[in-house]
């Protein structure tokens, strides 16, 4: 293995020729075949560590059967008998052709797709390159890398020792100890689970090589003999003959002649025969350590000797196959002419066909192109046909959907005559009570307003259809506005907020007003404004002239018009795609008829905003002047459109009842004042009625309350916030948590009412309702709040008990209803398909919904029945009693009253 290299002979010799002529000795030199390597740095206690691990690894017996082993080789296909090729050149030393070899079964196991042909090719060319750029080179070392992850890859466990091994070799030749370390601890971690001892003697030598560099040749010696021991049981001549190798150098290094001697000897006498050459180098070593200059001097010229006889027998050779190679060559030239001269007559058919075929291409490609031409022109007019027919269709839909409103708008007001008629004609009995006309009043009031959305979709069918004709008259315009605000001041008030009027121009100017369609936009203008104005805020309504234009702006001090919806808030029938928009309600009829009245008038109507800030509208019409004085007075009955704004009076207050010991507390959040009117007069008397107008407002009282109340009675679309969001920050409250819940709203859809239930509601009504329905869902929920605080009250949970959140409630309910059309479905299939216990059911049921696990079951068999009911899904009550599990229609109908506070008939 040690052998000098050419160069290193010279060296030697040359050194060897000075120190006679000097009389200097270079007693403390030893010369190897290495090149001199710059050493890193290491960690010596992962050293030491490694040391012992090592020690222990050689330490184990040799069982005789060997670990898993590289699956064999399929040497019937050509890759795999080249990688048998590539192995034999690399014995012979002809790496050259090995490595030629190793692409060709390197470029076959890609193709094939055999990684474990991959891998053991990797693994040869990681060797050649070890040997040809010598050890201290790290260009073997991504092919040693790549073998290694295939290996992992395919679990070749003996193949993962192979490549860490070589790794560890390139990373120690090189001299890099850190790295060395790192590999050498992967593959004894590897080898402690397999006995393959081939693979742990040479981690061993290579160990014991790089403890002998470091100066320490007692641990080195004990890793070379553990080694040593395992080549002499298995057997392998070869290897024991290394190791001997190996410790005749490291006791050489030491400068101990004897056990040098002695290991040279044992190489010579162990293993297979080795040419007496191949020692000259050794013997030199020997014997100028020990002195003998004239002994070390002539072993020294056998080796220069033997350096020259392998130079004349390779010059030799390399003579002969000049000879071979000058006597071919003349033939080669030969053949050479006339191959050029066949060449150039086939380049030149080939330019004459690559004419040809330019030519065709061109021609195909223009033709190509011709056709793509006229297929796009015949898709474009295609296309602008389309685009054409769906814009008429789009057009006749429209027309076809404003007709439809104006149809209904037309039905619906013979039935708002019949009933603003009788309204009327009730008013007018004296023997009315006070209540009873409180009532009477709100009906006719809220009829007035469904009257006036009609006449707003009959009035923009009309405008959309045959237009509308001016009427304009003489109007003292600041005696009109100030008629107009004045029928919002009650409701202004009742708003808490400040509605007032800035009038810039003349007071007594005279302008032709279609005083209609201005009123018709400054109501609508207005309304908006209050309804979305904050609670004392400020809205107020400008005029003042710009040229020949007088401007009426309305500005409110609300939450804004976001940005995404401001350029589409005049179309038809636009709602806003935001979520948080979904609670301020609209038609989208009011904007748009506004506009439309305004362009007729030649004025115009635009709105600017500041989300979060308020809005304002501008309304701008031709300032025709008159003479003061020739203003006609101003006929309010005939101008006005008969619209009353909802409260725009304020309500009787409700009595107050004397509290008795323990008085039920309501908390109603409703922001239509009538609605909360309805609810005052609905509700018996003994409860302690609290309404405020949104969700924050109920927020800020539930803050500044001494007693939280007993039931929340809440409206979903509100401004500032909503239903939801209310319900959401309950539920995640510590103190107002279990205070029972009822949704009272006009949405009626599924997602809904399963997005309420998920956040922890107790019940859901939807508009319009019976307030005998009302009073006996609220005496239900009621009964079931005490029951459920009662139980949140007996102490904490067990520890198996699993968490009472949102999700486990909504699984519950979601499982129990899955099965409610099974009669036979009972509380411990309920408990089994929650995977707990039926005690642990019942006491979690009870502390969130204050029912009893069986009450739970019947009361979603009731939930799903009046869902079932309402959305018609089944002709008879019997039908429906079938569909969520009860014995009979009878005992339905009685539950079904007793929960709702009507007959279940009254849903078909």
């Amino acid at each position: 293995m040690l052998l000098l290299s050419r160069a290193g002979l010279v060296v030697v010799f040359i050194e060897m020729i000075l120190a006679q002529g000097t009389g200097l000795a270079a007693q403390d030199t030893v010369y190897t075949h290495w090149p001199a390597v710059q050493q890193s740095a290491f960690d010596p206690v992962k050293k030491d560590q490694l040391f012992r691990q090592t020690e222990a690894l050689l330490a184990k017996p040799v069982s005789g059967e060997p670990g898993r082993a590289p699956a064999p080789a399929d040497g019937n296909t050509p890759g795999w008998k080249a990688l048998d090729d590539v192995r034999r050149h690399m014995g012979q030393g002809d790496f050259t052709t090995a490595s030629q070899r190793a692409g060709q079964a390197l470029d076959a196991a890609r193709k094939l797709g055999d990684r474990r042909l991959e891998m053991q090719v990797l693994g040869a060319i990681g060797g050649i390159s070890r040997e040809v750029f010598l050890g201290s080179s790290l260009k073997a070392v991504s092919y040693h890398e790549e073998a290694l992850r295939i290996a992992q890859e395919l679990r070749d466990s003996a193949y993962i020792i192979t490549q860490l091994i070589s790794l560890a070799d390139n990373y120690g030749q090189a001299g890099q100890n850190d790295r060395f370390l790192e590999y050498i601890g992967q593959a004894v971690s590897v080898l402690n689970d397999f006995d393959l001892p081939g693979s742990r003697m040479s981690l061993g030598v290579m160990f014991g090589c790089f403890l002998a560099t470091q100066g320490e040749p007692a641990p080195a010696e004990k890793i070379f003999q553990s080694a040593l021991a395992i080549a002499l049981e298995t057997g392998n001549l070869n290897y024991v003959q290394h190791i001997y190798w190996q410790l005749f150098w490291m006791h050489l290094g030491k400068g101990n002649a004897l056990k040098a001697e002695a290991a040279l000897n044992a190489v010579r006498a162990t293993g297979p025969a080795m040419a007496e050459e191949n020692f000259y180098e050794a013997f030199y070593q020997l014997e100028k350590l020990r002195g003998n200059r004239e002994a070390a001097f002539r072993y020294l010229e056998l080796a220069y000797k033997s350096l020259g006889e392998q130079y004349t027998r390779r010059s030799a050779e390399q003579l002969a196959g000049w000879e071979t190679r000058l006597r071919t060559r003349e033939k080669e030239l030969q053949l050479e002419a006339q191959q050029n001269l066949l060449n150039a007559q086939q380049k030149e058919r080939w330019y004459l066909y690559g004419l040809i075929a330019l030519v065709s291409i061109l021609l195909i490609v223009s033709l190509i192109a011709w056709y793509i031409q006229r297929q796009a022109k015949r898709a474009s007019y295609r296309q602008n046909r389309l685009i054409k027919r769906q814009a008429a269709e789009l057009q006749q839909l429209d027309e076809l959907k404003s007709r439809f409103f104006a149809n209904v708008s037309h039905e619906l007001r013979t039935p708002l005559t019949l009933i603003l008629g009788p309204l009327e004609q009730a008013l007018q009995d004296a023997d009315l009570s006070p209540e009873r006309t409180l009532m009477l009043k709100m009906a006719q009031r809220n009829s007035r307003h469904l009257l006036n959305l009609v006449t707003e979709i009959l009035d923009l069918g009309k405008l959309q259809s045959t237009g509308a004709e001016l009427r304009e008259q003489p109007t003292v315009l600041r005696d009109f506005l100030t008629e107009i605000i004045g029928t919002f001041q009650s409701y202004a008030q009742i708003r808490k907020i400040k509605l007032r009027l800035e009038y810039l121009p003349d007071r007594s100017r005279v302008l032709e007003l279609d005083r209609q369609k201005v009123l018709k936009i400054v109501n609508n203008l207005l309304s908006n404004a209050l309804k979305f104005a904050r609670a004392e805020s400020e809205v107020v309504l400008r005029a003042e002239m710009q040229g020949q234009e007088v401007q009426i702006q309305v500005c409110d001090a609300g939450p804004g018009i976001h940005p995404e919806d401001l350029p589409h808030i005049f179309d038809l029938y636009y709602q806003s795609k935001r979520p948080e928009a979904k609670a301020e309600g609209g038609t989208g009829i009011g904007l748009a008829l506004s506009r439309e009245l305004a362009l007729i008038m030649g004025g115009r109507l635009w709105a600017e905003s500041s989300f979060g800030a308020g809005a304002t509208f501008f309304l701008t019409v031709p300032a025709k002047e008159c003479q003061p004085g020739t203003a006609d007075p101003i006929d309010w009955k005939r101008g006005h459109t008969g619209t009353e704004l909802p409260g725009a009076q304020q309500p009787a207050p409700h009595p107050v009842p004397v509290e008795p010991e323990y008085v039920t507390r309501l908390l109603i959040v409703e922001d239509n004042p009538d609605l909360q009117a309805f609810l005052r007069a609905t509700l018996p008397a003994d409860y302690h009625l609290t309404v405020v107008e949104n969700g924050r407002a109920a927020l800020d009282h539930l803050e500044s309350a001494e007693q939280i109340p007993d039931l929340i009675l809440s409206d979903v679309m509100m401004p500032v916030m909503d239903g939801f969001q209310l319900l959401e920050t309950l539920r995640g409250h510590e103190r107002w948590g279990n205070i029972p819940v009822i949704l009272l709203t006009a949405l009626s859809g599924h997602d809904d009412r399963l997005r309420a239930f998920r956040i922890g509601i107790d019940d859901y009504m939807t508009k319009p309702f019976s307030p005998e329905e009302l009073r006996v869902r609220i005496e239900n929920a009621l009964r079931n709040g005490a029951a459920r605080r009662e139980w949140s009250e007996a102490g904490p949970p067990d520890a198996d008990t699993p968490p009472l959140t949102d999700d486990w409630v909504l699984k519950l309910r979601e499982t129990a209803r899955m099965n409610l059309g099974n009669p036979q479905f009972s509380v411990d299939d309920l408990a089994d398909r929650m995977g707990i216990g039926r005690k642990t059911l019942y006491r979690l049921v009870r502390k969130r919904t204050g029912l009893s696990a069986n009450q739970l079951i019947q009361e979603l068999r009731l939930l799903q029945a009046r869902e079932l009911l309402e959305t018609g899904q089944f002709r008879t009550l019997r039908q429906v009693a079938e569909a969520v599990g009860f014995r009979s229609a009878d005992y339905l109908s009685r539950l079904y009253r007793a929960r709702f506070g009507k007959s279940p008939a009254e849903g078909l």
